[in-house]
């Protein structure tokens, strides 16, 4: 649906996927924290370079989070149509 593509465009643009977390404006900096794509490319760069402030553990516990916390919302929603 077109909340979900919406969501999933904000999600990858919006994040500091394409460009650094520095080059973001204030309000995307903030938001950036939230979704998870940040985490996976800060996670990905850790493990291919060694770029300064790349950080592999906090990347990993907040992918984990992340998982951990759609795999509760999905359940839910499924018990709930079920």
């Amino acid at each position: 649906n077109a909340i979900t593509q919406l969501f999933i465009f904000y999600a990858i643009f919006f994040s500091p996927v394409m460009m650094p977390e520095d080059n973001l404006p204030s309000v995307l900096q903030a938001t950036s924290k939230l979704l998870p794509p940040g985490y996976a490319a800060d996670a990905m760069r850790a493990t291919l370079t060694d770029l300064p402030n790349t950080n592999l553990g906090p990347s990993l516990v907040a992918m984990a989070a992340f998982s951990l916390i759609s795999l509760a919302a999905a359940s839910t929603v499924i018990r709930r149509r079920g």
